[in-house]
């Protein structure tokens, strides 16, 4: 802009001040949402901003991040918690936090785009947010940009397109109001909308985008057009800032902030010093930005360092392996062809693609990363790769690919980018950011395992660590935990599809559509996906649906089905997963089971016993073969083990090729030549790679009027519903609509082909008229199938309206399972609260909706429509508790449901069994939530005296948590009485301990100082300590040294140490008045070693002096404790010492599913763990601990901490699993605070085994997993017992149906199944026959024999003569029973098939 001034008769020009510009010394941060967050990948407008103000030394730094809001909506992943577990307002502490650690002087704000989202804030909403922003930026400089335009887009609808529009310029007003009422400049990037290619989704800018709009910015900000686009200087500082970008990226948003600073700090935490030491390449990196500014010379680039510092060269030599008989493994290809594999999929000629991620698990200080995708060729057909293609490069840690006709989709750290090939070159020469916005907390974690499904959308997933924040043209889709996604290329719409599991790096479509995952830190086995459910570790799902495995299983890594006809007939259908930890690929053979399906291990099909074998993927390759993935490495690369360990290889990757020797050889051939009509034929082949690509490859081709007739030719040619539900498909993935084929497909015989259309339909409720599409699936949730019920019951949640509610209450008249149950209870808690408005409206008839009601209030969240609700309630309620009044008098503590309830129990209205519930669910709701009940005092008082022993006490505690004063002389009394029950004496104490008063501590002492039971004195200790808490600490002390026995010791510390701040006060009570050594030595390893108890176990510790066990716990002491074990260790013994109850080992641990769910499952830890790496976990149990079993702490209103492992938290209630098993639910109300911590596993566990003992422990978990006597995945024979003596007491022939209400006594076998003689015979006695029962479960109907030992006397399946040990079972689950004569040896037997349940 130029202004002329007349002066003394001259004519003088004059250049205009620029609106705003960047002074000297400015330190500028970007700050919005992903328009922010792509320009560190472009650099444009900071080129612009960089070259006009050359003379001046201003730094930038990008702090976009996608879907962010000014409220800081997305940056929660910079939080220290675990994904999911954020409290309110965390997205906006994090961005202060940045603001205060970057310490900017000029903000330039990019947001709007998110916002004006749908789904996102209204005008008004985010103004508030906005102007808080900048109250928070007072003292800076801001510059407002306004949002980029909405760009037109194939695969947009008008109707979407103009609703958005309309959003994203109010949201633009918005900023531009606020901009102007504060003064501050503000630029419209509304004008871009009239310039072509900007956008590749018509909601970001691309590179030419942001070209665009750092002109359009310098324009209108007065700085004149820069030179900045062309020229030698310009294309060198532009590298330089994308580099300075990349480094400060790594700085700011570092990968792993889980393990690195956040809640599992103690394993990586060490690494924290190398993120700050970025700022060193920034600050290096923006010196040769200064000197190449003025774009007046080239500075050199300094020469990047592509591989890794720190991992050591080990040779691999090649795995020697075992294979199921009838078939071979060979090796296809192997470094240098590949490194570190990640993911693997075959293209449509044939050629299998690799992610292969050398940076892996984290780029380290001054590391250019530089992944690849590479492309692998066998091109002779002799059954092994010669070449190999890198066809990207430069890559960050991908995990994942899939690809397409002209390239690939890669899935790393933050984006889903899109890499084509345009010049036939066989090498990239077009990256595109696809989305952006996934989490990085944890890099294995990261968006992973791209599968194309059959509607031809791309599926990938996210595990448990993980918060994403990607936007797209629907909305920002946000996930807060694991989960697996679906993308439609077409529209760009992105949509969570399942929520949970803890590692996901499996998943695989069957021919119906059904999606099935593994977990690669989880026990499940094979799960099932069902729409919007929600599973194991989802953070805060009010409810979870299981695997479909029965038992317990070791982690499994990818997934396939196998249909291909090299493999017999037997195998079709079966799924095939890699056991990564024990080094061996293993089958399941799945069948349905009512509305879903059961899956059952059946064996291994490769075995290897080399460390360095770690498969991690499974494919059926284009021959028909299949293929595995083999990371090929001797660290599992999980975050126990250093990131910088030497031992990490980053150089060796193998592909495995499994064939059976009696398949013909298969001719590969290329779908990219094969005419259309071929392609639509192997759309219905039996061989799944024909199928998935021929599909790929249809759609990826131009449309064209050929294409369309020879589709149509091909419909008019199906006479089979495969056929249809294939060409349904095809239709969904080309956008093509075809109302007829959706009812054909509906209307089909075979219900799994009738069960895919409806989840079809769900996917395009489009596809029919509304009212059709109602009719159908209305008709589908009553349908004599339960796979096709559960599938509408599931879509009828879409409708969103009471009338489609309804609809699928429908199916609560026919039979369910456990499936349908949870897709009832999910469309409920989703949808029901309109659904019973509308009944209690009126809206809906009540007559005849009986059943629905009952499932609903059973199920919907508490607290809604409260006022109808009270006059439905029955009086009196049923004697059995049956219906959902209790449960929802309980949950929503509602006043006059409750008092029902109440008054019903205290006048014997209940069974005994109810009672005992209802009182201790009141006394919790009293206790916890504060809630108040009606004065009842002499109903309570009679109960005191019930004949039943559990109501008595269960009454004694609900009047000491009420406080009735008249009743704790009763209380006092029944406490005292020697002659009373302990149980009822252990209640009175319990209610005494809410009594302040001085009559209530005394009698509390009396029972301390009295002759009473050691167990009961402890009690009243405990008692002591929520009011009387200096009284406390004397009566422990002086109890402490009597706790000799470990088991007694550690259920007093998990009591003890359940009171809030009593930990602390016995630290300080400690260090005043020191405790003896012994008595320290006894109680020490009973305290889990968490950061809430350092003063406890600091004290302790020091204290117990040279009781505890020798030497200290340096990287050399674990080294020679490891090199020992190994040398000298024996497993034998040390399997006896891991039993030890003293140890509690098998308490806390399982062992292929039996034994306790407190720690880690240890089946395969041997072979998946290094040895110095168990014993670490062992003497310095809080510093590395296993994914999903962090401690929290929780502090409850009624005074309690609690301690354990998290199990879910979700839907108001949170529960966890204590530090000896039990699960505690905790209404949310009824929690102050919740805090991750260490390890439960306390420390000096091992401090009173000699060495030899320790040797041979850690020799014992050193060979779990490894074939032989400690493979729990191969052992045939039961794990977990039931004994019971056979006497002529017993009635006739119920010990034999295994009948749960005798007196069997449980016990847990070894590893390989043996019931040890010395472990029962104290159980037994001189008994001279004894029963034996197990549990075990089959996926389908099975022949089954049983190989029984000679002093057996007789064998029965529920209760039926099992003869010459075999017999033919049903699917589900059985009991097994067995009469032996003890002879002094351990007693073994084992089934030729099924799974043993681990718990009786």
């Amino acid at each position: 802009m130029i202004r002329f001034l007349i002066f003394l008769g001259c004519t003088v020009a004059v250049t205009a001040a620029p609106r705003f510009e960047f002074r000297d010394g400015d330190r500028v941060a970007f700050l919005g949402d992903g328009f922010i967050e792509r320009e560190q990948y472009e650099g444009w407008i900071e080129m612009a901003a960089t070259t006009h103000f050359a003379d001046r030394a201003v730094t930038f730094r990008n702090l976009g991040w996608s879907g962010d809001l000014p409220d800081g909506a997305s940056r929660c992943g910079l939080s220290l918690l675990q994904a999911g577990m954020e409290p309110p307002e965390e997205g906006w502490r994090q961005l202060q936090n940045q603001l205060k650690t970057y310490q900017p002087n000029v903000l330039v704000t990019g947001y709007g785009m998110a916002a004006s989202l749908p789904g996102g804030p209204t005008p008004e909403e985010f103004r508030k947010d906005f102007e808080r922003l900048l109250d928070e930026a007072k003292d800076m400089r801001v510059l407002v940009l306004g949002a980029p335009p909405r760009f037109p887009h194939a695969g947009d609808t008008d109707e979407e397109v103009k609703a958005h529009v309309a959003s994203l310029a109010a949201i633009d007003a918005v900023l531009r109001e606020v901009a102007e009422k504060r003064g501050l400049p503000f630029v419209s990037l509304q004008p871009l909308a009239g310039q072509k290619d900007l956008s590749d989704n018509g909601i970001h800018l691309n590179s030419a985008g942001y070209r665009a709009a750092a002109r359009l910015i310098e324009k209108e900000l007065g700085w004149g057009a820069g030179k900045w686009e062309q020229g030698k200087p310009a294309v060198a500082l532009r590298r330089a800032i994308l580099r300075k970008n990349e480094w400060f990226f790594h700085r700011s948003r570092p990968a792993n902030m889980a393990y690195i600073f956040g809640f599992r700090k103690a394993e990586q935490g060490r690494n924290a010093g190398e993120i700050l030491a970025f700022d060193k390449l920034v600050a290096e990196e923006e010196g040769r930005i200064a000197e190449m500014r003025s774009l007046s010379k080239v500075v050199a680039e300094p020469k990047p360092r592509t591989t890794s510092a720190v991992a050591a060269h080990t040779p691999q030599p090649h795995p020697e392996f075992t294979v199921a008989d009838g078939y071979e493994i060979s090796l296809w290809a192997e470094n240098p062809l590949l490194y570190k594999p990640t993911q693997m999929n075959f293209d449509s000629k044939g050629r299998l693609w690799v992610a292969s991620a050398e940076t892996y698990p984290q780029v380290e200080v001054g590391q250019t990363a530089d992944d690849k995708i590479l492309i692998l060729e066998d091109r002779d057909g002799d059954g092994k790769a010669e070449k190999s293609t890198a066809f990207a490069t430069g890559l960050l840690m991908p995990t994942g690919l899939l690809p397409t006709d002209d390239g690939c989709y890669v899935g790393q750290s933050t984006d889903l980018l899109y890499f084509r090939d345009t010049d036939g070159d066989g090498k990239a020469d077009v990256k595109q950011r696809v989305l952006s916005g996934f989490g990085t907390e944890d890099t294995h974690h990261n968006i992973h395992t791209l599968r194309r499904g059959p509607d031809g959308k791309i599926w990938f997933n996210q595990s448990i660590y993980t918060r994403s924040d990607a936007e797209t043209p629907h909305g920002v889709m946000r996930l807060k935990s694991g989960g697996v996604m679906k993308f439609d290329p077409r529209s760009n719409k992105l949509d969570t599809v399942f929520f949970g599991w803890c590692n996901a790096w499996g998943h695989q479509f069957d021919r119906y559509g059904q999606s099935f995952m593994t977990d690669g830190a989880g026990g499940g086995g094979i799960n099932w996906g069902v729409p919007g459910a929600m599973y194991f570790t989802y953070a805060r799902a009010p409810k979870t649906l299981d695997s479909i495995s029965p038992g317990s299983y070791p982690k499994f890594c990818g997934l396939e089905i196998v249909e291909s006809p090299h493999f017999p007939q037997g195998w079709q259908g079966s799924m095939i997963t890699c056991d990564f930890r024990a080094h061996r690929i293993v089958r399941f053979a799945i069948s349905e089971q009512g509305s879903g399906y059961a899956a059952q291990e059946v064996g291994d099909i490769v075995r290897s016993n080399s460390v360095s074998f770690r498969p991690i993927d499974a494919k059926i390759g284009p021959d028909g073969a299949l293929y595995i993935a083999d990371w090929s490495n001797p660290i599992i690369n999980h975050g126990e083990v250093d990131f910088r360990d030497p031992r990490r290889d980053r150089e060796h990757g193998r592909i495995w090729r499994v064939t059976r020797k009696a398949a013909a050889k298969e001719k590969v051939p290329d779908f990219t030549k094969l005419p259309e009509s071929s392609l639509l034929t192997a759309m219905t082949s039996p061989h799944r790679h024909h199928r998935d690509v021929a599909l790929a490859e249809f759609v990826s081709r131009p449309e064209s009027q050929k294409k369309k007739d020879a589709a149509e030719k091909w419909l008019g040619s199906v006479k089979d519903g495969d056929g249809r539900l294939a060409a349904l498909w095809l239709g969904e993935a080309l956008g093509w609509k075809n109302p007829k084929l959706y009812e054909q497909v509906l209307d089909d015989a075979d219900g799994r082909i009738r069960a895919a259309g409806v989840r079809a339909l769900g996917d395009r409720l489009s596809a029919l008229s509304a009212e059709e599409g109602f009719a159908r699936l209305a008709k589908a949730a009553v349908d004599e199938h339960p796979r096709v019920r559960l599938e509408a019951v599931r879509v009828l949640a879409k409708l969103n309206t009471p009338e489609a509610t309804d609809a699928a209450l429908q199916a609560l008249k026919l039979p369910r399972d456990r499936f349908l149950d949870y897709a009832l209870w999910l469309t409920t808690y989703e949808r029901g609260s309109a659904w019973l408005s509308a009944l209690l409206d009126g809206k809906l008839p009540l007559d005849g909706r009986e059943a629905s009601l009952e499932f609903a209030l059973a199920n919907l969240p508490g607290g809604q429509g409260m006022e109808g609700l009270r006059k439905l309630m029955p009086s009196p309620l049923p004697r059995d508790g049956s219906g959902p009044w209790v449960g929802l008098a309980i949950k929503t503590a509602d006043p006059v449901l409750l008092d029902a309830v109440y008054k019903q129990a205290l006048w014997a209205g209940f069974d005994n069994k109810v009672t005992v519930k209802i009182l201790g669910d009141l006394e919790a709701t009293v206790s916890g939530r504060g809630v108040k009940l009606a004065d009842r005092t002499a109903e309570l008082r009679t109960m005191f005296a019930a004949e039943d022993a559990q109501v008595v006490a269960a009454s004694l505690r609900l009047a000491g948590a009420l406080r009735v004063a008249a009743l704790q002389p009763d209380l006092s009394a029944t406490a005292a009485k020697a002659s009373t029950p302990e149980p009822i004496r252990i209640a009175a104490l319990d209610g005494l301990s809410h009594f302040a008063d001085s009559s209530a501590k005394e009698a509390l002492q009396a029972v301390v100082g009295s002759a009473s039971p050691a167990s009961l004195k402890r009690v009243a200790a405990l008692a002591l300590v929520k009011n009387h808490r200096s009284d406390a600490l004397v009566a422990i002390r002086s109890l402490l040294p009597d706790l000799q026995d470990p088991t007694e010791a550690r259920a007093f510390w998990q009591q003890a140490l359940s009171l809030s701040g009593l930990s602390d006060d016995l630290a300080k009570s400690f260090l005043a008045q020191p405790l003896d050594e012994k008595t320290a030595a006894l109680n020490l390893p009973a305290v889990p070693d968490i950061d809430e108890h350092a003063g406890l176990l600091g004290a302790l510790r020091e204290q117990a002096g040279a009781a505890t066990a020798p030497g200290g716990h340096s990287s050399d002491e674990i080294h020679a404790i490891a090199e020992m074990a190994a040398a000298k260790g024996d497993a034998a013994r040390g399997e006896l010492i891991y039993r030890r109850p003293m140890l509690a080992c098998a308490a806390c641990h399982a062992l292929g599913g039996a034994g306790g769910k407190v720690g880690p499952d240890m089946t395969s830890i041997g072979a998946s763990a290094p040895l110095d790496y168990l014993v670490e976990s062992v003497v310095l149990p809080g510093v590395k601990v296993k994914e999903g079993y962090h401690a929290v702490v929780i502090e409850t209103r009624d005074g309690r901490t609690i301690m354990g492992r998290l199990l879910k938290s979700g839907g108001g209630q949170t529960v966890i699993a204590d530090s000896v098993g039990q699960e505690i639910t905790l209404a949310d109300d009824a929690i102050l605070k919740r805090t991750d911590s260490g390890s439960l596993m306390p420390a000096g566990l091992t401090a009173s085994l000699t060495e030899q003992e320790q040797a041979d422990l850690y020799k014992f978990l050193s060979q779990l997993g490894k074939p032989g006597d400690y493979d729990a995945t191969k052992s045939r024979a039961p794990r977990v017992w039931a004994l019971l003596a056979a006497t002529d007491a017993l009635p006739a022939g119920a010990a034999e149906k295994g009948d749960a209400s005798l007196p069997w006594m449980s016990i847990t076998g070894t590893v390989n199944g043996r019931l040890l003689a010395s472990e029962a015979a104290p159980m037994l006695g001189d008994a001279k026959e004894v029963f034996a029962a197990t549990r075990i479960e089959f996926a389908s109907s099975t022949d089954i024999s049983l190989k029984l030992p000679a002093n057996v006397k007789g064998a029965w399946i529920d209760g039926t003569p099992v003869k010459d040990g075999k017999a033919t079972l049903s699917p589900g689950k059985h009991v097994i029973v067995v009469r032996y004569q003890p002879d002094g040896a351990d007693f073994r037997y084992e089934a030729s098939a099924g799974t043993f349940l681990p718990a009786w």
